[in-house]
């Protein structure tokens, strides 16, 4: 059982993804943790003989503990060597097995067998995460069509609801991503030489969404508490930087850490934001989910 990625959710032992396409993947799945408790999702590819896919999926959920509590791990786990997968969701997940196999037949194998992986993997993620919160993608409402006139005027309102909440995340999301761009202006035009691309300027909006005030008020004496946290945890978590310019050292070190929610102690997630990883409170895998050839 090889050991949990040391930063970020997803291992590619395979080398399915380019960097860059596992850097995008794991940046929506830190977004997604920031954003809701409903799941922890980590992708695992390997192309080694380990036996039937559906046990080792089980296993890895169980000795990687995926999940930030017990009931949300879920585990992308891809076998290339035989081309199957399976999808292994924790004992009481919200996601049902039928779920997982809609997801699978629908998300997955498709670009799967065209050897698109990232767009698999990507549609799989994004579609566990609204399943788990009771929004039912397409593939799977399309599977569920016998709601009555009831149920559709609630879903109305619901979806009414659901229109206002996404109206208000676009324009917090639009208000930060405009105050992250300011501050990189404003540090390169105290210091032209400081790279700014776009990479990095993508990197910034998402660490600044998560990362928006000093944490009560003292930046300084937030991060001597989590260096000291880290320094016995022999563990590498997310400092708060209060400025571009302060920032770029950081993400040139460690950009897993600082391009998205990061990771924090769990005593100081009340000081900061969400952590991004899927590891560390879940486990309870027996064998639940769904997969499938490609």
């Amino acid at each position: 059982m090889p050991a949990p990625p040391s930063s970020g959710n997803i291992l590619d032992n395979a080398d399915i993804l380019t960097d860059a396409q596992e850097q995008s993947l794991n940046q929506l799945i830190e977004e997604r943790n920031s954003e809701t408790d409903a799941a922890r999702v980590a992708v695992y590819t390997y192309a080694e003989d380990h036996g039937d896919v559906k046990d080792y999926a089980t296993e890895v959920g169980n000795a990687w503990s995926v999940g930030a509590r017990s009931k949300n791990g879920v585990v992308i786990t891809v076998d290339m060597n035989s081309r199957k997968m399976f999808i292994a969701t924790a004992d009481g997940s919200p996601i049902s097995d039928s779920d997982a196999e809609i997801i699978v037949e629908e998300d997955i194998q498709p670009p799967f067998k065209n050897d698109n992986f990232e767009q698999g993997l990507t549609n799989a993620t994004e579609d566990l995460y609204s399943t788990a919160e009771g929004n039912k993608p397409a593939a799977i409402a399309d599977s569920q069509r016998h709601e009555n006139i009831v149920g559709i005027i609630a879903f109305s309102f619901v979806g009414l609801a659901l229109l206002g909440c996404l109206l208000w995340w676009l324009l917090d999301r639009r208000k930060w991503n405009k105050i992250a761009d300011r501050e990189i202006e404003e540090a390169l035009a105290q210091d032209p030489t400081l790279e700014a691309t776009d990479e990095m300027r993508k990197a910034y909006r998402s660490y600044r969404r998560n990362h928006r005030k000093p944490p009560q008020g003292d930046a300084d004496k937030y991060n001597a508490e989590i260096q000291q946290k880290a320094d016995e945890d022999d563990q590498a978590y997310t400092l708060y930087a209060t400025h571009y310019a302060a920032w770029l050292p950081l993400y040139a070190v460690a950009p897993s850490l600082y391009s998205g929610s990061g990771v924090t102690p769990a005593e100081h997630q009340d000081l900061s934001s969400t952590s991004g990883s899927s590891f560390g409170g879940g486990g309870g895998f027996s064998g639940g989910g769904a997969g499938g050839s490609f």
